[in-house]
């Protein structure tokens, strides 16, 4: 039996705001949820859980998608912008296709609600077409940053492309017609590779993303992602705050203060 996640979003924002439209208004703004790059993240997160389950969800379809709990918006007559869940949103469709790998991942953990927790939430997505290797990656610690390490013995000769990450001045900051650009895709430096292996670090939470393909190809700017030739890889972690670096990494983290 496969799965079907008929729709899927965050939703809460408007719920207060909805209780104040007067009955019986004609086509009044309603369920118009204003997205923060916190909500990115959690969508990202989401991505990321669809995608390690791919075989057995075999349809996930997002809640809409103009105005009502809306990756777009617009005004009646007027402007669209991008909210900030556009963006993890646009890499998965982007890069998210293939076989998905499931990572051997080993990283630092924290107790939740639910029990014991990584730090780190990854997944990889091989394209043959296209010979891409795709890292997706978010980092839940709030303060420290966590050293990756992508191990690729198994793509020979896939290097760095492209390496990007979706980024903000902080946590609840929102995109809006009058400032459609507080939350944007940023392109990072390259991961570094040592021999077969991949290395970044993931920032405290805010996010990255990075890639490697089998031929050069030019970075693109629009994405949130870093590419690897020769073979492609992505890594895409979630998000990071300006003026702090990021580089894309791994199956494989530790806790900077961590032994080795």
């Amino acid at each position: 039996m496969m799965l079907s996640f008929d729709e899927w979003n965050v939703w809460f924002h408007s719920n207060d705001q909805d209780k104040k439209i007067e009955p019986w208004s004609i086509a009044p703004p309603q369920l118009e949820d204003v997205y923060t790059l916190e909500d990115a993240l959690v969508v990202g997160c989401l991505l990321i859980t669809l995608l390690k389950h791919a075989d057995r969800v075999k349809m996930a379809c997002l809640a809409q998608l103009v105005n009502v709990i809306a990756p777009i918006m617009t005004e009646t007559g007027g402007r669209a912008w991008m909210q900030t869940i556009f963006f993890p949103f646009m890499d998965a469709s982007m890069y998210g296709r293939g076989t998905v790998m499931a990572p051997a991942l080993d990283c630092p953990t924290y107790e939740s609600t639910y029990g014991e927790a990584g730090y780190v939430e990854t997944v990889g997505v091989y394209n043959e077409e296209k010979e891409e290797f795709t890292v997706f990656a978010v980092n839940r610690n709030l303060t420290d940053e966590v050293e990756m390490k992508v191990d690729l013995r198994d793509f020979e000769g896939f290097v760095p492309v492209d390496h990007h990450i979706i980024t903000g001045a902080h946590m609840k900051v929102t995109n809006t017609a009058d400032e459609p650009w507080n939350v944007l895709p940023m392109i990072l430096p390259l991961p570094a590779m040592d021999g077969c292996v991949a290395n970044t670090e993931l920032p405290p939470t805010p996010g990255t993303s990075s890639a490697l393909p089998r031929r050069p190809s030019k970075m693109k700017i629009q994405m949130p992602c870093a590419k690897l030739r020769t073979g492609h890889f992505w890594c895409l972690a979630y998000p990071v705050l300006p003026g702090e670096e990021s580089r894309a990494t791994s199956t494989r983290g530790r806790g900077k203060g961590d032994g080795d």
